[in-house]
């Protein structure tokens, strides 16, 4: 099983200050542009924005260098917003690394600023990532109170239609799971799949159907019902060419036909994911569909290929 929550929720870490012309601008254009820009808070706000443009990159270095240009200009200039949106840029910088005390520790920093400036929504969302780093440490119980504190905070705001509340409400659902609630996990996930639905959020719409899915395949066990989700999110997932989402997707369809012993078809879905999670080197997928192939191939009597694909499991592992 493989749910995408870790990566699922990484979708409500960025949360920073961007000035309107850096909005989609390549990492080229947006470079060009801090080297004439002036030591002001539209200087601060675009080392953000740079800062996490390398880490959608996995550049961690750069991303790093150019979030500390950032706090040592937030202090001279004593703009704690911007010194707030760095923070988090930090906090993501060791979340992706999975060094989780050090990522939480640069949350809490910018919760800090977020209240003394009576930032609402931007304490919600730090709520929000709080919660989903305290899910992936297992620690459900945290992890559950802050995403419902998030989720509060937003009724109050009335952005019960925003991709913040949809992602607060999506840990909410992956925390269920992860404490085998699966009826409330369920409850969940059909609403972001209706909320992210009339935002248009077609990525939201893949994560809901995956997860759904699961719930299908693990809880509920009826397999069909399970591929069908899994097969509605594929087709959004290759239609916004989202490599992360098609490797695991393939691997939960795999699955599913491993679960049905029909494991010709497990094959095919399997080796698929398999290559595209050691092009975009996705280790932790790696993992879980290495050992999906040693069963796969122990099931069709080939057992060479069955020890292969268990001793890549036991390396990568």
């Amino acid at each position: 099983m493989f749910r995408l929550a870790k990566l699922i929720l990484q979708l409500s870490f960025f949360l920073f200050c961007v000035p309107s012309f850096a909005q989609n601008t390549p990492i080229d254009s947006l470079l060009n542009i801090l080297k004439n820009s002036s030591e002001d808070t539209n200087k601060i706000n675009l080392l953000n924005r740079v800062s996490f443009e390398f880490i959608n990159q996995s550049d961690f270095i750069r991303a790093k260098a150019y979030a500390m240009q950032a706090i040592t200009l937030s202090e001279k200039l004593h703009f704690e917003k911007g010194k707030a949106g760095t923070y988090n840029a930090l906090a993501t910088i060791y979340y992706d690394q999975g060094d989780y005390p050090n990522a939480l520790e640069f949350q809490f920093k910018s919760l800090k600023i977020r209240r003394s400036t009576n930032d609402s929504a931007g304490i919600a969302s730090i709520l929000s990532n709080i919660g989903n780093n305290y899910y992936n440490q297992l620690d459900y119980a945290k992890a559950i109170r802050y995403f419902e504190n998030a989720l509060l905070i937003y009724k109050k705001l009335k952005m019960q239609k925003t991709s913040r509340y949809l992602n607060a409400l999506l840990g909410e659902g992956a925390v269920y799971e992860g404490e085998k609630e699966y009826d409330k996990a369920l409850e969940c996930y059909l609403k972001t799949k209706e909320l992210s639905e009339q935002l248009n959020d077609e990525d939201g719409v893949a994560i809901s159907l995956n997860n759904i899915g699961n719930i299908y395949k693990d809880y509920k066990r009826q397999y069909a019902e399970a591929l069908d989700y899994f097969l509605k999110s594929l087709k959004i997932r290759e239609a916004i060419n989202d490599k992360n989402g098609i490797a695991t997707t393939l691997y939960n369809i795999g699955s599913i036909y491993h679960l049905q012993k029909k494991n010709k078809e497990a094959l095919v879905y399997c080796t698929k994911s398999l290559s595209i999670a050691k092009e975009i080197e996705f280790l932790d997928l790696e993992i879980f569909v290495e050992n999906l192939l040693s069963l796969t191939y122990e099931a069709l009597g080939d057992k060479s290929n069955a020890l292969n694909h268990y001793k890549a499991y036991i390396d990568t592992k």
